[in-house]
């Protein structure tokens, strides 16, 4: 039976469970199913959801697009993103859009407060408005593409680009602060995590870290939950406050969150937190050297991700996979007052690794200018999807940049015999000047990273721009999804991939200090320091659109 003769609503049903190249391809097959396709945003929606859901979007950036075109124009532009980026006959990223968020804008008579200020703001000047986000210390840009998030502690504002903030107003490109909610934090917090669950909930960990005696520093972390409801204004709430002590400031953090809980890794030591139950514990992973995030233990590798699966830890370095069990619930201890307990090193529990997968290849062997990007960890189906990056040295200059991607088969019967495969590798040539300073996923077999040069001051300079890259692997890379050993010596081809200029230097008003990218629309944000500060404002913030 043809498509074309079935009923509405099965026809629409039918759709809706195709990939966009299909869905483009049907329309072209009658111009009934054409009709349906350009004309139905029902016909993209199931697409969508599929996307937000795989990809970790928020649905309510899309839910009230009024026409099939837009839906449409949403399920394609990921895909175009990256194909711009990277096509190699096209020259660099050019910006087609730009909004400054702090010069401008108003208040939505919508928005909501936990803190009561938003009518102050906007009774404000626009001068006194600029300051009022002269120290903005983060900007978030929320997958999908429409909210974002920026930090001026001790407040956080959620914002909306599509709503402006002049009603009425077709001059005007200011976009809307929805909410402001109060944080714990009185100075420049950073964030540790943020992670989409449902396609409806953003969660998102900050911290700050002071000097609390010598070699000893105290992190606050706060965990905020931001809801998305379709049809209703967006929630925000904390769910949790902590503090903690630690040696090693310069220590990574990583974290995640899994089931109402959030684990929590600096330099050795884990903590698991079950914010909602008001309860922790906290270990040292032992019998293992080689995975301190210690960047001063620089003959070691550094854990720069962390998993959960399968009811176990994971702990991912350049060298390889390390697990360990869930911990039991006898091993929780209260919090009291917000704050775990000091404890001296060696009071902390020494726990080794359950099981260790070594990673089949190692190119660079060093931790130095290292990262990880997880793709896909879906439940508990399927493999982990992850790509190591690593800077290759030669002399004490870095030459390349190489990263590969990994496939990683967890048996839930015994973790200690899984597998990880080698799926593809890609190389990067350097720019001396320029480092991956932000990574991205952009679906189970593309990575992509945000390059810049963290060491210039206020001076504007060609080194201060921001480029960026997306690696795609194979097909074949991604398709074959069955374990392999660890062992194995054959290696994928290696792939090449170009950097591309998104920013001008000529265009640049300062130097980029915070950033955040969106791969679902291609949407750049920019936290500048300004080279020529006016108004008393030292930080500018703009969003770019390259589509």
């Amino acid at each position: 039976m043809s498509l074309s003769t079935l009923p509405l609503e099965l026809k629409l049903k039918t759709i809706a469970e195709l990939e966009a190249q299909d869905i483009l391809h049907l329309a072209q097959s009658s111009k009934s199913m054409y009709e349906l396709i350009e004309g139905s945003p029902d016909a993209w929606k199931g697409l969508l959801k599929r996307l937000c859901a795989s990809e970790k979007w928020i649905w309510a950036s899309y839910d009230d697009l009024p026409t099939a075109f837009e839906f449409k124009n949403a399920c394609v532009r990921s895909t175009r993103f990256i194909k711009l980026v990277c096509d190699e006959d096209s020259d660099d990223l050019k910006i087609l859009d730009f909004i400054q968020p702090f010069a401008s804008t108003a208040i939505d008579s919508t928005s909501s407060s936990s803190g009561g200020h938003l009518s102050q703001l906007a009774s404000s000047s626009p001068v006194t408005f600029q300051r009022e986000f002269a120290s903005t210390a983060l900007v978030y840009l929320v997958p999908g593409g429409r909210f974002f998030v920026t930090v001026n502690a001790p407040s956080l504002f959620l914002w909306d680009l599509r709503r402006p903030a002049f009603e009425g107003s077709t001059g005007s490109r200011a976009p809307s602060i929805l909410s402001r909610h109060d944080l714990f934090f009185q100075k420049s917090p950073v964030l540790v995590l943020a992670e989409v669950i449902n396609a409806s909930t953003v969660i998102i960990l900050f911290e700050e870290t002071e000097p609390e005696g010598e070699a000893t520093f105290r992190s606050s972390f706060e965990l905020v939950e931001i809801q998305f409801t379709a049809g209703d204004p967006p929630s925000i709430r904390t769910l949790g406050r902590l503090r903690v002590l630690f040696p090693l400031p310069n220590a990574t953090t990583v974290a995640i969150y899994h089931d109402r809980q959030v684990f929590i890794h600096i330099h050795r030591t884990t903590l698991a937190w079950k914010y909602h139950q008001k309860c922790y514990s906290m270990w040292n992973v032992g019998d293992a050297p080689d995975v301190s995030s210690d960047p001063s233990e620089t003959s070691g590798q550094w854990i720069y991700s962390i998993l959960a699966r399968q009811a176990n830890l994971l702990y991912i370095g350049v060298r390889g996979v390390h697990g360990l069990p869930f911990p039991d619930d006898s091993f929780y201890r209260a919090i009291q007052d917000d704050e775990v307990p000091s404890r001296r090193p060696s009071q902390i529990l020494e726990v080794p690794f359950a099981f260790t997968i070594p990673h089949p290849l190692d190119i660079a062997g060093s931790p130095e200018g290292a990262c990880v990007t997880v793709l896909r960890n879906i439940s508990n189906t399927g493999p982990v999807i992850y790509g190591v990056g690593e800077t290759d040295y030669s002399k004490f200059l870095r030459t390349a940049f190489a990263l590969n991607l990994y496939h990683l088969h967890i048996n839930p019967a015994d973790p200690s015999t899984s597998t990880v495969r080698l799926a593809g590798s890609s190389v990067i040539a350097s720019t001396f000047h320029l480092e991956p300073l932000h990574n991205f996923p952009c679906g189970p077999d593309k990575v992509g990273f945000l390059w810049s040069n963290p060491y210039v001051d206020v001076d504007v300079d060609e080194n201060a721009t921001i480029h960026i890259s997306i690696t795609r692997f194979t097909s074949t890379a991604t398709s074959a999804m069955g374990p392999a050993s660890t062992t194995e010596t054959s290696s994928p081809a290696v792939i090449e991939s170009t950097l591309k200029e998104t920013i001008k230097w000529s265009r640049s008003p300062g130097v980029p200090r915070v950033y955040s990218l969106c791969a679902a629309t291609g949407r750049l944000a920019v936290l500048w320091d300004l080279e020529d500060p006016e108004n008393d404002s030292d930080r500018l913030l703009e969003v770019y659109d390259f589509l």
